[in-house]
Order: structure tokens, then C-alpha cells, then sequence
């Protein structure tokens, strides 16, 4: 790809560097694949790490435990007893209020359907933001305020007691790590997530810029030397294509998070083509279709650790082909690491995508501000030293 000079810069995460595979059968020199839990160990190739797993299993997990872990999901919380917060939370409301009255102008889609493109839904907020507690605004061990905690149940009432339009919106619910973009259905009188199919980027012919492209530049970035696409595995270019997604679009990790607050099982489908990488998140009862194997993945990973991901289109394929599908089970604390990432606004002009922004940004991030200065620990050192 042309003028890579400054996006490599922004994106690059260095991979470990090893001297042998770390299967101790293998001697292969200057392995690539890293098993993604714990971070510390390289692999030649998908066979050695499946021979290895038997004696890596006690220790992989053991240091994922000590240096991986994935803050609880939280929302950000108000003191209603404060004059300055309630104002903020009222406007947050009225731009909800206001976004809902023009979707209910329109002819709804009473049924639902995960696979309809983004621009034929409406968009409203849901102000899910809860009143603080004593027992329930959390405090990190660094003394920093990071949000209010809910229960499953209390989180799903506050969702099914909410005045929704079904089935045609798209709601921004707003988590203390960002923005999560979900579709409600209250079906049966039982609460259902989904996405609909959302587009992270689409090049026009004009900036030739294909997802390949990005790939093969992806993986020229972590290995320090140029990559073959064709020389890749379904499953590297699967990864690959995920990395970029959790890059390029900031509401995937908190959508998974929402989900993961709720204890939904499903899957992150991603649709990657040569010139369009899209996503959507589907629960399991949603996956039928896929078949047993898939299913077999969802009802077995831990939704506080994991997310099952299922790639497919012509960009992960080894012909070429939209059949293939790359079925992995991806540990949540290396979607967080790449969401965390800041990219560099040439790389989404390159790639004609677009951070997403709800339209109540400027009040969310002025209410989270006031609680990190309220709570945090710099305020709260102050307060006892007045004491």
C-alpha cells in the first residue's frame, strides 16, 4: 500500500520476538503466530501450537490470569443529588426523546432482521445511566473512577422497562469504554441484542485501497518483512482482518461488552471482502444455520473472557471464494488491547472509514469527565487532606 509511512507508524503492534518455535519438537526459527491468551509464547505454525497445547495449557492460563484481564463492563453513572449532572442527563434524554419522535415518523420494520444493511435502520440514544450507589460506583485499585457495575437482571429490566421502537433502530448505548451499537427486540417478553450489518469501511476506486491491501501490510508491520497474502492461512488472514476491526471501528468492544454485561451467548460475524469489512453481532438463537459446530462454540466459551468470532468472504478465503468460514474463539483482553489503539486519521481517510460518534458524544464525555474528577483519586486525596 502507498504512503504507508505514518499509518504503519499507528497501527503497528510488535510481535515478541522468539528464536525457535516454541513447541519443543520444532526448531524453526523466528516464528509468527503468538498464542493470543497469555502473549508470551511464538508458534511456527497452528500444528505446533495444537501439539504444544497439552503442556502450554497450565502455564498459558496462569500468566493470562496474572497479566490479562478484562475490566468488568460498566456504564457511566450520576449523583442525582447534583444540580450540574442532572442537567447533563436531561439533555442526554432530550436528544433521545427527540431522535425517537422522528423514528416513529417513519414506517417501522416490525420483524426483525440482523442482516440488513446500517443505513435502513433509524438511530436513537438509550440513556442508560444509572443513579450512583454507595455499594455500586466502583473505584479501580489505582483510586480511579471507572463506572457502575449491573447486575444482568437489574441491566435487562432497565432495558425491557425502556420505551423502545422494535426492530427498525439502531440505539447507542453509551458504556464507561465507549459506545455499543444494538438493535432490541423484546420478542416473547424476552430481551434479544443483535447488530445489523455494519460497514467499518468502503474504499471508493479512486484511493485503491483493498482490504488484501491492508493485510498484507498488516502482517508486513508485525513480521518487519513483506507478507504473500496468498502465503497466508484463512486463519491469519482471519485474525488479521479482527485486528483491523477492532481498530478502525471503536463500537465493537463495547457492544461486546454490553453483551458481556448481560451474559448473551452468540457470536461476532464479520464479513470481510476485497474492498468492504463489516460486522455484526448475532445471539445464539440466531445461529442455528450455522451449524452444530459453531453452536457447540457458543454454548462452551466464557463470556467474561472470550468471544467466538466467525470470518468469512473472498479476503480470508484461499480461492478467492465467499464460501469460507474461520471459526476462532478470541480471548476479550486482545480486543481490548487493539481497541485501545489511537489510529491516525490519514488511515481512515485512506480507507474511507469514519470513527463513530453518537449524538450526545459531547454530553457523555462531559459526564464521565465530571465523575472522574469527582471520584478519582487526585479528588479524593484532596478531600482528606482537608480533613
Amino acid at each position: 500500500m502507498a504512503n504507508t509511512g505514518p499509518q504503519e507508524q499507528s497501527l503497528r503492534v510488535t510481535l515478541q520476538q522468539q528464536n525457535i518455535c516454541g513447541n519443543p519438537g520444532c526448531a524453526t526459527p523466528q516464528p509468527k503466530h503468538k498464542c493470543a491468551r497469555c502473549m508470551s509464547i511464538c508458534y511456527c505454525s497452528r500444528e505446533c501450537q495444537l501439539q504444544h497445547y497439552p503442556a502450554h495449557k497450565g502455564p498459558c492460563k496462569a500468566i493470562a490470569a496474572q497479566f490479562h484481564s478484562v475490566p468488568v463492563a460498566t456504564f457511566i453513572g450520576f449523583d442525582p443529588a447534583d444540580v450540574e449532572d442532572r442537567a447533563v442527563v436531561l439533555q442526554i434524554t432530550a436528544t433521545a426523546k427527540s431522535m425517537d419522535a422522528i423514528a416513529s415518523s417513519k414506517t417501522p420494520v416490525t420483524t426483525p432482521k440482523p442482516d440488513m444493511p446500517l443505513e435502513e435502520y433509524n438511530e436513537s440514544v438509550l440513556p442508560l445511566l444509572p443513579a450512583h450507589k454507595d455499594e455500586d460506583s466502583l473505584i479501580n485499585s489505582e483510586g480511579q473512577y471507572i463506572g457502575v457495575e449491573l447486575p444482568p437482571k437489574v441491566l435487562e429490566s432497565m432495558i425491557m422497562r425502556a420505551e423502545l421502537r422494535e426492530c427498525d433502530t439502531v440505539f447507542a448505548l453509551s458504556m464507561t469504554c465507549g459506545t455499543a451499537r444494538v438493535v432490541v427486540s423484546k420478542a416473547s417478553g424476552s430481551l434479544s441484542l443483535y447488530t445489523p450489518n455494519i460497514p467499518v469501511f468502503s474504499p471508493d476506486s479512486t484511493k485503491q485501497v483493498s482490504l488484501t491491501a491492508l493485510v498484507r501490510w498488516r502482517r508486513a508491520s508485525l513480521s518487519k518483512a513483506e507478507a504473500s497474502v496468498a502465503e497466508m492461512s484463512p486463519t491469519d488472514k482471519a485474525s488479521i482482518c479482527q485486528e483491523l476491526l477492532h481498530l478502525l471501528d471503536k463500537t465493537v468492544y463495547p457492544t461486546l461488552q454490553l453483551v458481556r454485561a448481560l451474559h448473551m451467548r452468540g457470536a461476532l460475524m464479520i464479513q470481510a471482502d476485497e474492498t468492504s469489512l463489516a460486522w455484526q453481532f448475532k445471539p445464539r438463537s440466531m445461529l442455528a444455520s450455522m451449524g452444530d459446530e459453531v453452536l457447540r462454540a457458543v454454548d462452551n466459551y466464557d463470556t467474561q473472557q472470550a468471544v467466538v468470532t466467525l470470518t468469512q468472504g473472498s479476503a480470508v478465503a484461499t480461492d478467492g471464494s465467499s464460501a469460507t468460514t474461520v471459526l476462532l474463539v478470541n480471548p476479550l483482553h486482545v480486543a481490548k488491547a487493539f481497541f485501545e489503539q489511537a489510529v491516525d486519521q490519514n488511515v481512515l481517510t485512506a480507507v474511507s472509514a469514519k470513527q463513530y460518534q453518537t449524538p450526545c458524544h459531547l454530553e457523555l464525555a462531559s459526564l464521565l469527565q465530571r465523575q472522574q474528577q469527582k471520584y478519582g483519586a487526585s479528588k479524593m486525596l484532596d478531600e482528606e487532606s482537608e480533613a
